[in-house]
């Protein structure tokens, strides 16, 4: 089911935002990819990590700690456990994104 979920997400990303390029992280089999988001890429430059789970499902306190260093990053990092969960943090991450770069700007 997660392999399912993460198509869906990666399918609708890819078609419906604006220079979209996500794609799922390979699996080396080394530890260097261990807790890191299964979906990485970017989305108009930004880079955006996600994390997918079964429904009923949270991910790992390893998991938990790669997005929030992710997140301290400057990167758009969140797990989600469906395709209408990671539509609407990432809609709510890009719009945060917006209103960040707009406050930070020089005026």
């Amino acid at each position: 089911m997660e392999k399912t979920i993460t198509n869906k997400i990666i399918k609708y990303i890819n078609k419906s935002y604006h220079q979209a390029i996500v794609k799922k992280r390979l699996s080396t089999g080394s530890t260097d990819n261990t807790g890191y988001p299964d979906i990485t890429g970017s989305i108009s430059g930004i880079r955006v990590e996600i994390e997918v789970k079964q429904p009923g499902c949270e991910p790992t306190k390893l998991q938990y700690s790669r997005i929030r260093k992710l997140n301290k990053n400057n990167c758009i990092a969140f797990w989600a456990d469906s395709l209408e969960s990671a539509i609407y943090q990432l809609d709510q991450a890009l719009l945060a994104w917006d209103n960040k770069i707009i406050f930070n700007k020089a005026v």
